[in-house]
């Protein structure tokens, strides 16, 4: 079993208009989530947004490494391939916040974002892989005591949580599986490159 470590996990849900950023600490379990909103309507054009959005998910991390010292791990939610809308824009959101993750964390293990599907993630809180919003709200305030009235900083502690289940080998059965799944993949894509 890893060995304990002082350093929070990071989970982010990322979305222009609903972004996700949660740090959760074990074992104390304290957490800390802040939301950001990046609407196109606000920017001159899409390389302008995204370059906002690189500049403040830097400094996201940059602000939580030197608070704590360190970041343990860092799990994003990956695409829903089922999506019929913006999915070039969002596949570009994708890609500038694992490249604002690997730029601030240098040589450091989390420069590997964990990439966590919508429905494992779902799984690995409500126990099946289609819940929805509001399930998904209730189970993390039911399973973790985390109350939140906004669903995109639900899944991103969710995501945290991850992170943590998944170095600590900590957390209940189902959790455990899921989290299993997410090793096996994470090292067939790492033995594929």
């Amino acid at each position: 079993m890893p060995a304990e470590t002082t350093h929070p996990y990071i989970g982010i849900d990322q979305s222009y208009t609903g972004f996700g950023f949660a740090v959760y600490s074990h074992p104390s379990g304290i957490y800390q989530t802040r939301t950001g909103r990046w609407e196109a309507k606000n920017f001159r054009s899409q390389s302008d947004r995204l370059a906002r959005v690189f500049r403040d998910v830097q400094s996201m991390l940059s602000s939580v490494y030197c608070a704590y010292g360190g970041i343990s791990a860092v799990a994003i939610e990956g695409y829903s391939h089922g999506s019929r809308f913006q999915r070039e824009a969002l596949g570009e959101l994708g890609g500038v916040v694992k490249l604002a993750i690997t730029e601030i964390a240098g040589v450091r293990s989390w420069r590997h974002p964990i990439i966590v599907p919508p429905p494992t993630l779902k799984k690995f809180v409500t126990g099946k892989g289609t819940a929805n919003k509001k399930e998904m709200i209730d189970a993390v305030a039911r399973r973790y005591g985390a109350i939140f009235y906004d669903d995109n900083l639900a899944d991103a502690y969710a995501l945290a949580r991850v992170a943590c289940t998944l170095q600590t080998g900590r957390g209940s059965t189902s959790e455990l599986d899921t989290v299993k799944n997410l090793k096996e993949q994470g090292q067939r894509g790492q033995q594929a490159a």
